[in-house]
């Protein structure tokens, strides 16, 4: 799919179908194949596609592939679950949930199971049959229409990325105003329309766009005004990333003080239930057991992380065949094979191991740092095969569309213990093996499998400034197109402002002294000034100022020999 940004371009259609405002509406950005367009309101900013006509979800399709994904690795169960945890019980006492588009419906069942409520889910999709079936909740697949019986209203109504679908949007707000008890509370999540713009990847925008289904993109001023229209008095929104999670109700919204801890334990308990509850090997099991895993690793005793590593390997032996514990995995495909038809890779890979094999791999090799007398030749056993098969099978769901940013950041974190543990073995070689992590993939990977440049920047920079530090200045230069945005620079060193002069500094000296960059040089020298100036009245004021000093005296010198 190609996005054009089109400049200055606008285009009569309706009015706004959040705040009314009337037409033309400018025009942010453009797709082909779907050929669409997506207006921005100059009123509450809201986006919307124009002329857009929502898909039927009630059609039957081929689920396999898609269920599997969803359930094993791609449903945000940990972002679902965290939702019926963050409202003070006192302020807030729930009994009772509506899940509206639940989809397979996790929340559903984690509530009733692990919360003791009355939870109910609508959803029109095949999901919806499959998550009834599988999970034994209260699930009904249907639309929520104004004939829609459920019983007695519900203390929290909730809808995880439903409303972007929705084409009316104000009859919607008022039936789930219907099923909700008076003073109860609305949850909704949805994408936040303000993070779309040309710096956004394409594999970013391409979830949180989903051209043909999502309809609405709201900004913060938008979902507000569409909430107190509705009529709710009190409305909060939080913004996390590129998504909003909203609250609304006629009371004012408190939350609890303890939803982190809460949370944890709760969404524990519900891991744990689905892996005693589910067929070892099945699709809930490994997407249960790979969660429970990445949520233990870090801090959990290492006797029970490992037991559950053990479970899972044996469940997977009997399943597939393969043995976590001796290391004998499935063999990495040859991708080029699948480009002349026959089988797609993704199925092949489908019936060789689950979808979170290579996330299971991954921590695995983290907690093989925590065990004692561990070496690096141990960690990389796991690490190396982790980042093969993680990203083989993001690139064999991403030919169907199907993105996976836990796959992604698997790929990139493996690749990082790599880099650390071979850094351990041959510490000369660490200035090469970062470059060769921080570079971007090749071809269509650009980008896809590559980590945040804010993490890069912040890897790199203290290896970097010993090396210019040293005169090391050719090691330096493998290193330095990492750090060559100074906006990129200074964001993700903002909170360590030694470092962030440091690196500012080495950047001009490396310009001046190695490549003889004087307008690059200077350009890194003003920069550190301007940072410096910027903190010289804060907690760090004595070092930024002898830094901003040193970067004035800098800046002379460039400026006098261009």
């Amino acid at each position: 799919m190609r996005f054009i940004w089109p400049a200055g371009e606008t285009l009569h259609a309706p009015p706004c179908p959040v705040c009314a405002a009337p037409g033309p509406h400018p025009v942010l950005l453009r797709t082909e194949e779907p050929d669409s367009t997506l207006l921005r309101c100059t009123t509450c900013r809201a986006l919307a596609f124009a002329g857009a006509i929502p898909p039927d979800y009630a059609e039957d399709k081929p689920a396999d592939l898609f269920v599997q994904f969803y359930v094993e690795q791609n449903a945000g169960l940990h972002h679902m679950t965290r939702l019926l945890y963050r409202l003070d019980p006192a302020a807030h006492p729930i009994d009772s949930l509506l899940d509206v588009g639940c989809g397979f419906g996790f929340p559903v069942d984690a509530a009733a199971r692990v919360l003791g409520w009355r939870a109910t889910g609508i959803d029109p999709s095949f999901y919806a049959d499959i998550g009834r079936t599988t999970l034994g909740a209260d699930i009904r697949r249907a639309y929520l229409t104004d004939q829609t019986k459920l019983g007695a209203p519900f203390d929290l109504v909730m809808g995880v990325e439903v409303i972007e679908h929705i084409p009316d949007l104000y009859p919607f707000l008022a039936l789930l105003r219907r099923h909700l008890v008076p003073g109860g509370v609305l949850m909704l999540t949805t994408p936040d329309a303000a993070g779309i713009h040309p710096n956004v990847s394409e594999d970013a925008l391409k979830p949180v766009l989903t051209v043909g289904a999502h309809l609405i993109l709201f900004t913060d001023t938008a979902i507000k005004h569409a909430l107190h229209r509705a009529g709710f008095q009190h409305v909060v929104t939080e913004i996390e990333n590129e998504n909003m999670v909203v609250f609304a109700s006629d009371r004012p919204i408190v939350f609890r003080a303890d939803a982190v801890a809460a949370h944890h334990a709760g969404h524990t308990a519900y891991l744990q239930r689905l892996l005693d509850t589910t067929a070892p090997g099945s699709t809930v099991w490994n997407g249960a057991a790979s969660r429970l895993l990445a949520g233990i690793v870090d801090a959990a005793p290492v006797d029970e992380v490992l037991a559950l590593y053990h479970r899972i390997a044996l469940a997977w032996r009997d399943t597939y065949g393969i043995d976590l514990l001796r290391l004998r995995l499935p063999p990495v495909q040859d991708e080029r094979a699948y480009a002349v038809g026959g089988p797609s890779l993704v199925d092949t890979l489908r019936a060789q191991a689950p979808v979170p094999l290579g996330a299971v791999l991954y921590r695995r090799a983290v907690l093989e740092r925590r065990l004692p007398g561990h070496t690096p030749e141990s960690v990389l056993a796991y690490a190396r095969p982790a980042a093969v098969h993680a990203g083989q099978m993001y690139r064999a769901l991403a030919d169907y569309g199907l993105i996976d940013f836990t796959l992604q950041a698997v790929t990139w974190h493996a690749r990082l213990l790599i880099v650390d543990r071979l850094t351990e073995l041959a510490p000369e070689l660490e200035p090469q093996l970062l470059a060769g992590w921080a570079a971007a993939s090749p071809g269509a990977l650009a980008g896809r499998l590559d980590p945040p440049r804010s993490v890069v920047v912040q890897r790199t920079a203290h290896v970097f400034n010993r090396l210019v530090h040293a005169t090391a200045y050719d090691e330096a230069l493998r290193l330095a197109p990492a750090l060559d945005d100074l906006d990129t620079v200074c964001s993700a060193l903002a909170t360590q402002p030694l470092v962030l002069f440091h690196a500012l500094f080495c950047l001009g000296v490396l310009r001046l002294n190695r490549l003889r960059a004087l307008p690059a040089a200077h350009a890194a020298f003003a920069r550190m000034q301007a940072e410096a100036t910027a903190r010289q009245d804060g907690p760090d004021a004595a070092s930024a100022r002898h830094y901003r000093g040193v970067a004035e005296e800098h800046v002379r010198l460039v400026g006098a020999s261009q």
